[in-house]
């Protein structure tokens, strides 16, 4: 094979494989909008089979590259086909879609191992209030308690209510001057408008930044799972990277 062939083979693997992660997200971003009903076997079927046929283009594209003159060919329906370049094409298909989801479910289980080391439990079991909550974000006078910190006036910044069915999580920007020392959070949980007169739930020391920088903006996460568990996790909002929290009292 010259290098044109070998650069079209590579590029229709790419391409294909590509094509098939985003089809398949749409997928399943459509049924996602279907539940709770869900999609029947038929039209399960019939959907992966329609968003599958751009991918015979590309299969297309890499079966030519493999064909060579010199290669055995037979005649069917009247169409020219090789079949140790079929032969190949498949198996080259086959181990770019095997690899390729490999190296995906590495990279997420990566990503999932960071979040959680990065993720700190505030509450094992948390107070929550049995109402459905629209998910916003609390703006004081509240009367149901939710989840904040303080800031430098003393003042309690509600950032998620505590309420179930859980209102998954929800956030809050925040930026401070390096120049001041090693910015910290001060987490509390409550109703009142002065951070001390809510339930102190724990400060935390802010690393994993570059200490080349003179400020830190972050985004200060909070999530309840299904257990009741209230955690707290932040990230450096330029690069969207995980920063450490490090518990520094009670």
């Amino acid at each position: 094979m010259n290098i044109f062939r070998i650069l079209g083979v590579i590029a229709g693997l790419i391409v294909g494989f590509l094509y098939l992660i985003l089809a398949y997200i749409f997928i399943g971003w459509g049924w996602s909008d279907t539940l709770p009903a869900g999609w029947s076997p038929l039209q399960w079927v019939l959907t992966i089979l329609f968003a599958s046929i751009p991918f015979l283009f590309t299969f297309w594209i890499v079966y030519r590259c493999f064909c060579r003159d010199e290669m055995e060919q037979v005649d069917v329906l009247s169409w020219t086909l090789r079949p140790q370049a079929l032969q190949r094409a498949f198996l080259s298909e086959l181990v770019t879609l095997v690899g390729g989801a490999l190296i995906i479910f590495l990279v997420l289980q990566r990503g999932k191992v960071e979040a959680l080391s990065a993720r700190v439990l505030l509450e094992p079991q948390t107070p929550l209030a049995e109402i459905r909550d629209t998910g916003e974000k609390p703006v004081l006078p509240i009367s149901i308690e939710a989840v904040g910190i303080e800031e430098a006036d003393g003042k309690f910044t509600p950032v998620m209510f505590l309420t179930w069915p859980q209102a998954g999580y929800n956030y809050k920007t925040f930026t401070t001057d390096l120049k001041a020392g090693t910015p910290r959070l001060k987490i509390y949980r409550g109703t009142n408008e002065l951070a001390a007169s809510n339930h102190f739930l724990g400060e935390f020391q802010i690393e994993g930044y570059r200490k080349t920088k003179s400020s830190l903006e972050g985004m200060v996460f909070f999530m309840l799972s299904e257990k009741r568990q209230l955690f707290v996790e932040a990230h450096e909002a330029e690069h969207n990277s995980y920063l450490k929290l490090k518990r520094t009292g009670q």
